[in-house]
């Protein structure tokens, strides 16, 4: 039991000195801590960024870009050029199509007057036929006259139809 009472003893001993030490830290006028301002809008923090050297291989692997690019935009030059005479050989062939097409529907329509005209005077020669039938003076044709006497049609057996 001694020792259970030296344990007491020694417990509450540590205790009082526990509390004796924060009630005379805390009686001591403490001071604000300082607040650090950088990162803030205040005071940004800046970095500065400094950029490294080429190495010589860097070096002449731009200067080969640059010959490279260089050669490519010529060749895409010489590439367009041959498009724009291509364009305008086909511009050249759309302009004669288009006076050949004007041609041919100048013709077409000569053609159609033409064909309308030889409508109206059939119509005429027919209507002069029938009314020579009606006076009785129409000549009738022979259907063996209009035939034709060499070359013309033969059946299997040489008959002319």
């Amino acid at each position: 039991m001694r020792l259970l009472s030296v344990m007491a003893l020694s417990i509450l001993g540590y205790v009082a000195d526990v509390h004796a030490a924060t009630q005379h830290a805390s009686s001591a006028p403490v001071a604000p801590p300082t607040v650090d301002r950088r990162g803030t809008a205040d005071a940004p923090v800046v970095v500065q960024i400094i950029p490294s050297q080429p190495t010589a291989t860097e070096l002449d692997q731009q200067t080969k870009d640059r010959q490279a690019r260089g050669a490519s935009d010529a060749a895409a030059a010489e590439t367009n050029h041959q498009l724009v005479l291509i364009g305008l050989a086909q511009l050249v062939v759309f302009a004669m199509q288009l006076v050949v097409f004007g041609y041919q529907a100048k013709k077409l329509r000569e053609t159609v007057d033409a064909a309308g005209d030889q409508a109206a005077e059939m119509e005429q020669s027919v209507a002069e036929a029938a009314r020579g039938d009606r006076d009785g003076t129409s000549s009738r044709w022979d259907d063996r006259s209009i035939r034709p006497k060499c070359g013309g049609l033969r059946n299997p057996k040489g008959h002319v139809p």
